[in-house]
């Protein structure tokens, strides 16, 4: 008899250890893709959340001038009837 029939434990060990770390290699290289996409994902909506700030940012813009503007319009308007 040869080694591998007098012990056959051994390389049942071996197969099933090699069994394990193939499947923790699996596990490791979907864990690194599922990081990869969240890092993705935080950027764009990173990059949608900023767009969204500077859009608000300008309609307020607007509306603080529009608001200066009739502020001033009525201003005018109170002078020129004589009611300060």
């Amino acid at each position: 008899m040869d080694e591998n029939t007098k012990n056959p434990t051994a390389i049942k060990l071996i197969t099933d250890l090699l069994a394990e770390m193939s499947q923790r290699a699996i596990l490791a290289e979907a864990e690194v893709e599922r990081l990869k996409a969240d890092d993705s994902n935080w950027y764009h909506h990173w990059q949608r959340k900023d767009a969204e700030v500077k859009e608000l940012s300008t309609k307020l813009s607007a509306e603080i001038a529009e608001h200066q503007a009739t502020k001033e319009a009525l201003r005018k308007a109170k002078e020129e009837t004589g009611n300060e």
